[in-house]
């Protein structure tokens, strides 16, 4: 299917005429035209569409409509074979990967960052980013003591640098499939979990969407084994830290901190957890997923999946909560992984 969607003014309800041209070499040439559809309204915006799926003749395009013209497009049956999904794995992904130092040839995007994750978070907290403690920190540790194994893995959230378990999970699941239902296999990255160094454009022979799902496991079960339990997330202390724009491996200093050394001020980022049976069952299907394309690539990695995907999902799967939507989906990607009803 192909639509254009148009965005008015809220008060601008007109269907106006919209026209197709196709770009040849003798200049655009009218090939459809029609009244666009009304959508409805959203927010701020009154939204119009446009089918134009019938037209299926390869070539360049540009839309008309009350005199203005979209960027140029194509049509063909190749459009999603390079600059679609594609940057995902060759930019978005890389760059957003926690934990690492990420190069592109002699460019950085940004030094080893978060090195020093994480303290267990105070109680009764309710962090200004939406964060929040209840009067236990769920696990063995002790507020504000470091956990071990969060300093691996995990990709910063879009518009800041924390970890959220569902985003973490999330991607981890898209990717998954993107191997399993399409049978992904790309290479365009060398990623060295070992020294923490990522080189954009520069080939390993692996294939990036398994690496990046071993990067999101990393983070994930390095919390699961730590601590017996699903992080819901880490981030940082303070709103100056949060707030940083610029190279994220300056957002803290890289160094565990010890109560003892005589520091004044930890900057060190803070792990929360949380009881939430909808959050743990989506991340016990994820991890079930993840545990099936790891198969004959990160065996270790795989059995280690499933084992918490299992665990995670029987701990859930005891709330009275229905989360009806969240137990198919959990119990379909286990069935998958193992077989077993």
């Amino acid at each position: 299917s192909k639509r254009i969607v148009i965005e008015q003014d809220r008060s601008d309800t007109a269907a106006g005429e919209i026209s197709l041209l196709r770009l040849g070499e003798s200049g655009p040439e009218k090939v459809a035209s029609s009244t666009v559809e009304p959508w409805g309204k959203f927010l701020r915006y009154q939204y119009f569409t446009w089918d134009f799926s019938a037209i299926e003749e390869p070539g360049m395009y540009v839309a008309e409509y009350r005199g203005q013209r979209s960027n140029p497009f194509r049509i063909g049956d190749d459009v999603f074979s390079r600059h679609a999904w594609q940057p995902t794995l060759e930019y978005y992904l890389p760059v957003q990967m926690c934990h690492m130092r990420v190069n592109e040839k002699y460019r950085v995007w940004h030094g080893l960052c978060h090195h020093d994750d994480a303290l267990m978070s105070p109680v009764n907290l309710n962090h200004f980013d939406g964060y929040i403690s209840g009067p236990s920190t769920l696990t063995e540790f002790e507020p504000m003591q470091a956990v071990p194994g969060l300093n691996r893995g995990g990709w910063h959230d879009a518009g800041d640098y924390d970890l959220r378990v569902e985003s973490q999970m999330g991607t981890v699941w898209l990717l998954a499939m993107m191997v399993e239902q399409f049978g992904l296999d790309y290479d365009a990255t060398h990623i060295d979990q070992e020294n923490q160094v990522v080189e954009i454009h520069q080939p390993d022979g692996r294939n990036d969407a398994l690496q990046q799902v071993e990067h999101g496991l990393l983070s994930v079960l390095g919390a699961y084994e730590s601590m017996g339990r699903l992080y819901r997330g880490i981030i940082t202390p303070t709103l100056r830290q949060y707030v940083m724009l610029g190279d994220g491996s300056v957002q803290t200093d890289n160094r565990v901190h010890d109560a003892g050394d005589g520091s004044s001020v930890a900057d060190d980022r803070w792990v929360f957890t949380e009881q939430n049976p909808g959050r743990e069952l989506n991340a016990a299907g994820g991890l079930a997923a993840a545990a099936r394309v790891l198969r004959g690539y990160g065996d270790d990695l795989s059995k280690r999946a499933l084992k918490a995907a299992v665990a995670v999902y029987g701990i859930a799967s005891e709330s009275s909560e229905p989360l009806t939507r969240q137990r198919v989906f959990a119990l379909t990607e286990l069935f998958l992984a193992t077989s077993e009803s």
